[in-house]
């Protein structure tokens, strides 16, 4: 299956992400922007205080000239860092449940929009499905 570039993205970017992450992200964003997110950027390449083999993905709210959030990989596991407060979230095993804790489809306004949430809508269940039973990775078919 052919590799596509995330849209506005040169394609060199998201080289860490294999091909199940590129889809959930193209996806996710896609949806995302209605929702009021502008742009996902790659960071993995700029100088981090400490060695890092994964990947970093700065995720960014309409008009907003710095990163509200990044999603870090590391070794397999992901985290997702609010650069709004600090916060870091629990780890997840994919890119997908990642993005959903910044914003899930069908959710409404993300965080930077609405007003302070419990733990429990911020850093949702790994795993759960879309409301409309969608997995936003290839089944192969």
């Amino acid at each position: 299956m052919q590799q596509r570039p995330i849209p506005g993205v040169p394609s060199r970017a998201f080289a860490a992400l294999g091909e199940a992450d590129q889809f959930a992200l193209r996806r996710w964003l896609a949806l995302a922007r209605a929702a009021g997110f502008d742009d996902v950027k790659d960071l993995t390449r700029r100088p981090w205080p400490a060695a890092l083999a994964g990947a970093v993905i700065g995720i960014y709210a309409t008009g907003d000239d710095h990163a509200s959030w990044l999603a870090v990989e590391q070794d397999g596991v992901w985290a997702v860092v609010s650069c709004l407060d600090g916060s870091v979230s629990r780890p997840v095993g994919s890119l997908r449940d990642a993005l959903e804790i910044v914003w899930r489809v069908g959710n409404g306004l993300p965080r930077h929009r609405a007003a302070r949430a419990s733990d429990r809508d911020l850093y949702p269940a790994a795993g759960a499905s879309d409301p409309d039973g969608a997995t936003g990775v290839p089944d192969g078919s």
